[in-house]
């Protein structure tokens, strides 16, 4: 936000890059922990019940390999907020995610009715979102430099013209 306060666009880029790199980070430290400790972590909720723990370790398992799709999407979410639209992110991901699940579960998940298909369609939603969110934010950031150059050049040659005026007085 205050980068684009301060019409500094090329500190974007900057921005979104070292935010990628924290995701690729912390990803990589603690999905193995996750994967580590997932039994530990599954059995503060699931006690009692052996098939309930079973079929949560295998969500656990896909989802965790692929969250980090869900860090992208917010990272791209936050980048286009940060630019000061909040409507577009909301709108993406509300379609991207939410629309796309709810279309999922009563197409492809009524004809292969298990839980692995029900389950992949989060990273599906997740790489969706970040792929429209990344792409509206390089348009938003294309149009935003656009109008400061089209308005600075309008300044100068406002300038320009008042001073020529003035001279010519």
């Amino acid at each position: 936000g205050q980068s684009v306060g301060a019409k500094e666009y090329f500190r974007i880029k900057k921005i979104v890059v070292n935010c990628l790199l924290n995701l690729a980070l912390f990803t990589a430290i603690l999905t193995p922990i996750g994967f580590i400790f997932k039994d530990f972590f599954l059995g503060l909720y699931i006690t009692d019940n052996p098939e309930v723990f079973a079929a949560a370790s295998q969500r656990y398992l896909m989802l965790a390999m692929a969250h980090c799709l869900c860090g992208l999407m917010d990272v791209a979410n936050g980048a286009v907020r940060g630019l000061g639209r909040s409507v577009p992110p909301a709108v993406i991901s509300l379609t991207s995610v939410c629309v796309l699940r709810v279309v999922w579960a009563n197409t492809v998940f009524k004809y292969f009715h298990t839980p692995p298909f029900l389950y992949i369609v989060y990273p599906i939603s997740w790489i969706v979102a970040a792929i429209v969110m990344f792409v509206y934010l390089i348009y938003s950031v294309k149009k935003d430099m656009a109008l400061q150059k089209m308005y600075s050049l309008e300044r100068t040659s406002h300038q320009n013209n008042t001073t020529v005026k003035e001279n010519s007085n």
